[in-house]
């Protein structure tokens, strides 16, 4: 998305302008609809400062951040090939005669569950 921030008039907007300070409101029409389950851009807006706005955004993600972290140190979304190597440390020639297709999709959905990634969690309220 772009938003094209009015500039005074006569006034040519300069060409990547990314520190201009501009108003939050102009933003407020366009992210309106911007809520989410892990994220709510005009709660996040109506903070009083920037580093408070980031302060609350990390401590919203902290805890699934970790958990992902958590995961991966587990061995995480490696573990199918972990596994195919222990299973089959001479190689094989498709994953499904060292681990089951139930197996795979399991240790996917616990990943994508962990990752905030399931069907049911990515379905957002933002167009």
């Amino acid at each position: 998305m772009e938003l094209v921030v009015p500039t005074p008039k006569g006034a040519a907007p300069a060409r990547q302008d990314w520190s201009r300070q501009v108003d939050k409101r102009v933003f407020a029409a366009p992210f309106a609809n911007w809520i989410g389950d892990w994220l709510d851009v005009p709660a996040l807006a109506e903070e009083a400062s920037i580093g408070r706005a980031l302060e609350r955004y990390e401590a919203e993600r902290r805890e699934a951040t970790g958990r992902i972290i958590l995961a991966n140190r587990g061995n995480g979304p490696d573990q199918v090939m972990q596994l195919a190597q222990e299973r089959a440390p001479g190689g094989f020639r498709h994953v499904n005669e060292v681990i089951a297709q139930a197996g795979l999709e399991a240790i996917s959905a616990r990943y994508k569950q962990t990752a905030g990634f399931a069907r049911a969690q990515v379905k957002r309220k933002i167009p």
